[in-house]
This record gives C-alpha cells, sequence and structure tokens, in this order.
C-alpha cells in the first residue's frame, strides 16, 4: 500500500465565472488547473488522480504530460460531492489520501506535507482538516480505515456531511497559512490576480 494519495476535484461548471472554466486561467503562465496537481505530485508517493466533468477535455489537454489518473464524474452537474465519491471509489489504496480542489493554486508541495506530518501526529484514524478562526480551509486528508465509510451513504457520500456528524472522526488543524483557505472563484478575483501579477512582473 501507499503511503499517500490524492484526489484533485476539477469538474465543476464554475458557474460564478461565466463562461470561463477557472481552472484553464493562467497564473504566471501556467493553468491553474496544472499549477495546483503539480504540488500533489511533488508529495505522493502514490497516484494522484484528477476528477473531470465540464470541459474535460481541455483540462485533460492541460495536464498533458504529468503522471496523473483521471476519473470521470458524468453526474457533476450534481455538485461536489458526487466527484469526491467518485474519487474515492476509483483511487487506489493508500495510507492517507488527499482531497483537494483544482482551484488552490497558492498551495504548494511544501504546505501540503505539512499538513501530512500534522495528520500523522494522530495515531487514531481521523479526518484532518485545516482551520483558521473555525473557518475550514482544504485539502482534507482521509485515512484509508475511513474511506469505506465516507463511501457507505450513497445519498451524501464524501466528506462534508460526514465530518459535520463525526466530530470525534475530525482532527482540525489551525494554521494561518492563508494558501489553505484562498480558492479563485470570480472574475473580479481573476483580476485583481492579473494585475497583482502584473505588478511584480
Amino acid at each position: 500500500m501507499h503511503r499517500s494519495a490524492a484526489i484533485i476535484l476539477a469538474a465543476g461548471l464554475s458557474q460564478r465565472m461565466g463562461t470561463t472554466n477557472k481552472l484553464l486561467i493562467p497564473i504566471e503562465g501556467i493553468p491553474m488547473i496544472r499549477r495546483s496537481v503539480t504540488a500533489y505530485i511533488g508529495v505522493c508517493d502514490g497516484e494522484v488522480s484528477v476528477v473531470t466533468g465540464h470541459q474535460r477535455a481541455e483540462i485533460e489537454a492541460a495536464l498533458h504530460g504529468l503522471d496523473v489518473q483521471f476519473v470521470f464524474n458524468p453526474n457533476f452537474e450534481r455538485g461536489q460531492k458526487t466527484s469526491v465519491a467518485v474519487g474515492l471509489a476509483a483511487s487506489v489504496s493508500a495510507q492517507d489520501t488527499f482531497v483537494g480542489l483544482g482551484d488552490q493554486p497558492f498551495l504548494t508541495s511544501a504546505h501540503l506535507v505539512w499538513l501530512l506530518e500534522q495528520h500523522r501526529t494522530n495515531k487514531s484514524p481521523k479526518i484532518t482538516v485545516p482551520v483558521q478562526n473555525k473557518v475550514r480551509g482544504n485539502p482534507l486528508i482521509i485515512p484509508f480505515d475511513l474511506k469505506a465509510r465516507l463511501l457507505a451513504d450513497h445519498h451524501n457520500p464524501g466528506c462534508h456531511k460526514f465530518t459535520r456528524e463525526n466530530p470525534d472522526l475530525v482532527n482540525s488543524v489551525t494554521t494561518q497559512t492563508t494558501a489553505f483557505f484562498r480558492d479563485i472563484d470570480t472574475p473580479q478575483e481573476v483580476a485583481a490576480l492579473q494585475v497583482h501579477e502584473e505588478a511584480t512582473s
């Protein structure tokens, strides 16, 4: 069994971005999804799986050449929990599995290594969640022993409901690192990012 694997969610419709798929927007010349996935590749010794849906072909093209597995979610329009379930069901066995978002381009491999270290300080199997001022961030880390339980509820698979109904199985890790809580959702956030890039180039 591998020590660590990852599932990256990249199936969403990016509805707040209008007609633009935010995951394909270049940041410092690199598509957002490629920046995000590369960080996980630098940490995991097991498979890095990318769950696709909306604009599947374009996402796969943006990740061309990377050592990843693509998993298509035919029900992506029904929300993120369906992508989590598809990813967990298709992923290989690993001691610990990251469940991350494709729109967190500021996360680095160093951030992920730190979170994994915090996760492994617990001897009992718990889902690790980064937290800042009671706000939950991403990614989560799921131990192998809890994976089946996350898939047992066919109506609400995944982490959201499970972690709220089972707080004793959650390892909340406090951090001031903003990258765990920062994603890109709106045209205004993209514009602000582009202005910052121009100012620092």
